[in-house]
């Protein structure tokens, strides 16, 4: 029987066999091989980088390379072919040359060999420099007056120039070499009367952008400029003075799954005659997995080691964040023993979270298609992995206090045909760089099997005493960690020996868990978190999730490789564009630390003149809480009230009663949910028609932003409504005609002024009835009390704070300068009432009109604008009346209780703020530091590259050489970009810290600074919990 062909190879005129090791393991069985003439010139030990020249009619565009490892008698069967044994044979073949096909990859970073760098290949000049990287064949290189004229029709080719100093190639452009392109003529025209265009014309092509010197011509042949351009494929960006152009062939917007059929379809137009499109797709994919593979053994010098890529280790592929601490390479030698107030500079802050887009169906297996260097980047070793998630089978998915809805879907979503249900992933949550060995597959939805693995993996050598764990559900995943880890294999039970975890949920999810996990589980209680957040992971999704369409129907190997691949650009673009975030961020928290320690003490004095002792009190029990947090949390209100969540988790399980089983009614047709989303809209409705009316001359910007609320206001409005024909199918009935035209109204009208017509807003009780479902008012009634009772609670945390400000700036705030910083706060609190009083009013107007007999009429009352004062309202010389807001039934007792309980809370927020705006400059400042000694041990280590193997072939030496020289330069010369842009605002951390506000002067955007004040007066986190400082 004929061994089957191996799929990387099947093209004419070759024939080839499987390689296999014997059934001894010592030999490898003899390959057959039919080949035509040009199998003979790709040799192991030609010197020369051409490609071999083949006959026309022949395919071995992908064969040449491979060529050499073809065997044709018995050998002894080397340990890589015996580790590929039972392998597909195009894997097989690849993995047996790999340190062959990476030493070649590396030699194009060099000059040739030796007799092809001496002289120019055109006129023989000695020492020629550059040469082309584009589509020119070969690597040859010329001197610059033969690579100009040999590109006098291809202008738009990127070229390279050895630089003798550094002994590396380096980009160039043919313009800085002295071509110009003369348009309207032919390449060995002449033009009598040639036009200098713009210094900066720029032309967009398929291999990039270039800047180009051009001449238009004005002689007898002139046109418009326009006119010349098109003639010579480039499309204007204007007609008048044009300056940018895109090549034709760049202006197609194609997904990656299309690039090859472009190619196909380039090439379509002579299939007719030679008899249809050869189908190469499949090969092309195969060497595209290639590609990326050995680019990420290049990039991480690989191709250097001594041990070769046998020798690569797990997660040794994978790019480090820089900012974050590695004791070898960013830490100073006595780190270990920095005192207490200075150990969370060398916290690693980390966190994990699933994706389940991220899947993968049966469309292959891993024995069509096993991984390339499985284990080496992002992924953790898949055998062992799939080894312990095989014990723990019958793991239940993780189940959380909150019920998150993507552990529901992964529950519910249909998984049959799926090998894997999505992805777990660890990154560092202050700088978004995905970890070594921190990804691996989930085979149903969320476990504590697997997001432990893939934790323990991604702590492998961390070296720290301190890890910030940030995950979705912390609060349960930390309860059986160590029993977990004692299952987990061997080798990676040690990264959790020592190691000091604080748990944490990021700030996003935090508000829906149960209130005994606010305090304990939140950064902004944090000590040494500064203003971390933990939605890392969350946000990186953003930009991996694009792959996920490609990926899914891939097999097991392509799939991994094109992720790492896909983790490795995402770290990359984080870490380059540290430069550019890292001044933003410290330019923030600077500005956010003076406006939080001003606050601070403008209410701790005021408190001190006041309540003698008492903050000294508060802050003995914070402290002790923090040391032992089974003591009363000193964050949270310790006298009840019924909330809106707690009573919509009363009506929600109501209604599921009225089931019979509790089951089957879905949570959007509920009554409740119908209620509740009309409640959101109309609060929304006022904080939009605010913001309208205070934008009467509104800049483009807040045009935009009111757009966008607008938008997503009308969809909220659209999905009201269908419901609303459910929940209150008469209400045409009731309502008057010029009513009934409102509720048809357009919704691309202003959103903020649509009417809603819900039940309270049918003002007689049969009409209400009539129009309703039975006991939807009741459900309204029953929502809008505590609605009321929340919003009461935020105008009066509101008022006590403006006056214990208003009675410091009275006695102390002197100077234009601190009056100015004083207004501003007092109109942030100011502004936060005045919502909290529309709020009010709305509900209490709701609530009165269906229920107006109601027990809560006791303790809630019309507010008039004199209620909305601190204390008291002052009725002639003397004499003052406390308003109804600041007392209930029992009076002296409540006044006493809720005055003590809210000023304790406001004033240890506003402390927690002021810590952890200090602490955020004080980790952007050591992150800084990091940054620039992590690039200065780098680039040694390339350095040391440079003669670290030393190499038979003399131009494979000269392009590892190389390579190690530029990476070198190319991350000193990032360093000392990072160096000078960080440099400013390093100089006004340093005044922050040490308390000279005055002398800080910050070049602060005026777009961002309104974005920022926007986001400080932001209502959206409105979720009538108190978590949020």
């Amino acid at each position: 029987m004929k061994d089957k062909k191996p799929k990387l190879h099947q093209h004419k005129p070759y024939k080839v066999t499987n390689i296999g090791a014997s059934p001894s393991g010592k030999t490898v069985k003899s390959v057959t091989r039919t080949a035509g003439p040009s199998a003979r010139a790709a040799s192991s030990t030609s010197t020369s980088s051409a490609p071999p020249p083949h006959p026309d009619g022949t395919d071995d565009t992908f064969q040449h390379t491979s060529a050499p490892t073809f065997l044709t008698t018995a050998a002894a069967a080397t340990p890589s072919v015996q580790a590929n044994a039972g392998k597909p044979s195009n894997i097989a073949e690849f993995e047996s040359v790999y340190d062959t096909f990476l030493d070649e990859y590396l030699r194009l970073e060099g000059r040739g060999a030796t007799e092809d760098r001496a002289t120019c290949r055109t006129c023989k000049a000695p020492a020629p420099r550059y040469r082309c990287r584009s589509d020119c064949m070969g690597s040859w290189l010329y001197c610059q007056q033969c690579i100009v004229r040999n590109h006098q029709s291809s202008p738009l080719h990127w070229i390279e120039e050895w630089l003798e100093a550094g002994m590396y190639f380096r980009r160039t452009s043919l313009k800085a070499l002295g071509l110009v392109v003369q348009l309207n003529h032919p390449p060995d025209g002449y033009c009598k009367l040639p036009r200098s265009a713009n210094s900066d014309f720029t032309v967009v092509h398929t291999n990039g952008v270039h800047n180009v010197a051009v001449n238009f011509c004005r002689c007898e042949r002139t046109l418009e400029h326009w006119q010349q351009l098109m003639r010579s494929a480039w499309w204007p960006g204007t007609i008048s003075n044009p300056q940018t152009f895109s090549q034709i062939t760049a202006l197609g917007n194609l997904s990656a799954y299309e690039y090859y059929r472009a190619l196909e379809e380039l090439s379509d137009e002579g299939s007719t005659f030679t008899g249809g499109k050869v189908n190469k797709r499949k090969v092309f994919a195969s060497v595209m997995r290639q590609f990326r593979h050995l680019t990420m053994l290049k990039r991480r010098a690989r191709g250097h080691a001594e041990d070769g890529i046998r020798g690569t280790k797990p997660g040794q592929l994978a790019l480090p964040c820089p900012a974050c601490p590695h004791p070898t390479k960013n830490l100073p030698a006595d780190w270990a023993l920095a005192p207490a107030s200075k150990q969370h500079l060398y916290y690693l802050f980390i966190g994990e979270d699933a994706n389940f887009r991220l899947s993968n169906t049966m469309a292959s297996s891993e024995a069509h298609d096993p991984g390339l260097g499985d284990g080496w980047a992002y992924f953790v070793p898949r055998q062992d992995y799939l080894a312990h998630i095989r014990m723990h089978t019958s793991e239940e998915d993780i189940a959380s206090c909150s019920g998150f809805q993507a552990v529901f879907l992964a529950n519910t979503k249909r998984s049959l045909g799926l090998r894997t249900t999505g992805v777990g992933a660890v990154s560092c949550t202050r700088h978004n760089v995905f970890r070594a060995n921190g990804v691996g597959d989930l085979q149903k939805g969320e476990r504590f099997s697997n997001m432990t693995y893939i934790l323990a993996a991604a702590l492998q050598g961390h070296a720290v005493k301190h890890v910030v764990f940030s995950y979705d559900i912390a609060c349960i995943f930390e309860v059986n960690l160590p029993r977990r880890v004692e299952t987990l294999p061997i080798h990676l039970r040690p990264a959790f020996e020592g190691l000091d975890i604080t748990y944490r949920v990021p700030n996003f999810p935090l508000p829906d868990h149960e209130k005994k996990c606010h305090a304990p589980y939140s950064f902004h209680t944090t000590i040494g978190g500064g203003k971390t957040t933990g939605e890392s992971v969350e946000q990186n999704w953003s930009m991996v999730n694009k792959y996920a369409a490609q990926t899914k129907p891939m097999g097991p190997g392509t799939r991994q490789v094109t992720l790492d691949d896909g983790f490795g650009g995402q770290n990359y673009l984080r870490i380059n564009s540290w430069g550019a975030t890292a001044p933003r961020r410290l330019t923030a928290g600077v500005k956010d630390y003076v406006g939080a320690y001003v606050e601070f003490e403008h209410l701790q004095r005021g408190l001190d003149e006041h309540m003698p002792g008492m903050t000294q009190q508060w802050i003995q029990e914070e402290q002790e809480w923090q040391a032992d947090r089974s003591k009363p949390c000193p964050y949270e209100f310790r006298i009840n009230f019924v909330t809106m969540k707690e009573v919509e988790l009363e009506l929600n399980k109501e209604e599921a009663l009225k089931t019979g089983n509790g089951t089957t009614v879905l949570q959007e047709s509920t009554p409740s949910v119908f209620i509740k989303l009309g409640m959101d809209i109309q609060k929304h409705q006022r904080l939009l028609l605010v913001e309208v009316r205070a934008c009467k001359n509104a800049t483009a910007s807040q045009e935009l932003d009111i757009s966008k609320r607008r938008t997503a206001l009308k969809k909220k409005i659209t999905r009201y409504r269908t419901l609303q024909r459910i929940f209150m199918p008469c209400l045409r009935e009731v309502l008057s005609a010029s009513d009934v035209a409102d509720l048809d109204g357009d919704l691309n009208a202003t959103t903020e002024s649509v009417r809603l017509f819900m039940p309270s807003d049918i003002p007689r009780t049969d009409l209400r009835t009539t129009a309703c479902v039975d006991g939807l008012p009741t459900v309204e009634a029953r929502l809008r009390i505590p609605e009321a009772t929340e919003n009461l609670e935020d105008i009066r945390r509101g008022l006590r704070s403006r006056t214990m400000a208003t009675r410091f700036r009275k006695a102390n705030v002197v100077g234009i300068s601190a009056a100015t910083r004083s207004r501003t706060l007092m109109d942030r609190v100011s502004r936060s009432i005045q919502t909290a009083v529309a709020h009010y009013r709305a509900a209490y107007a709701a609530a009165i009109r269906l229920d107006p007999m109601g027990g809560w009429t006791k303790r809630l009352r019309p507010l008039r604008d004199d209620d909305t004062v601190t204390g008291g309202v002052e009725r002639g010389e003397g004499q003052r009346v406390l308003s109804w807001i600041w007392y209930d039934t029992n009076a002296e007792e409540l006044l006493d209780t809720n005055m003590h309980e809210a000023l304790r809370i406001e004033f240890l927020k506003s402390r927690a703020r002021r810590d952890r705006q200090r602490e955020e400059i004080e980790l952007l400042e050591e992150e800084m530091r990091r940054t620039l000694q992590f690039p200065t041990a780098d680039a040694k280590e390339w350095d040391a590259r440079v003669s670290a193997r030393p190499v038979a072939d003399d131009a494979v030496g000269d392009g590892m050489q190389a390579y190690a020289r530029e990476q070198a330069a190319i991350i000193r010369h990032r360093r000392t970009m990072w160096e000078e842009k960080l440099r400013p605002i390093r100089v006004q951390a340093a005044l922050a810290m040490q308390l000279k506000f005055e002398q800080i002067s910050l070049p602060m955007d005026d777009t961002v600074l309104a974005e920022l004040e926007r986001l400080d007066d932001d209502e959206g986190d409105d979720d009538g919990d108190d978590n949020d400082l």
